[in-house]
């Protein structure tokens, strides 16, 4: 299950994504994918206020997604027509 937050601090907002793994389901069986667990978020209510305790800037850099498989390249490839 997915959930959003959507913080507001003075003139800045923060958006912040929380992904849960309700079911492994298929990954119990496909070792091939290597899931990071789960990033659960605080219980909210919408509109409701919430104290900053603690505000810390840090730097980084993006990283470039995971390589394709040969299936998946073939895949894309003939989907779009090439």
């Amino acid at each position: 299950a997915e959930s959003r937050i959507e913080v507001t601090v003075g003139d800045e907002t923060f958006n912040a994504t929380g992904l849960t793994v309700v079911e492994e389901n298929w990954l119990e069986v496909y070792p091939y994918v290597k899931w990071k667990g789960s990033t659960e978020l605080p219980p909210v209510v919408l509109h409701q206020r919430v104290r900053v305790t603690e505000l810390m800037m840090s730097s980084g850099m993006t990283e470039p997604p995971e390589l394709l498989s040969e299936a998946e390249l073939i895949d894309l490839m003939d989907k779009n027509h090439i």
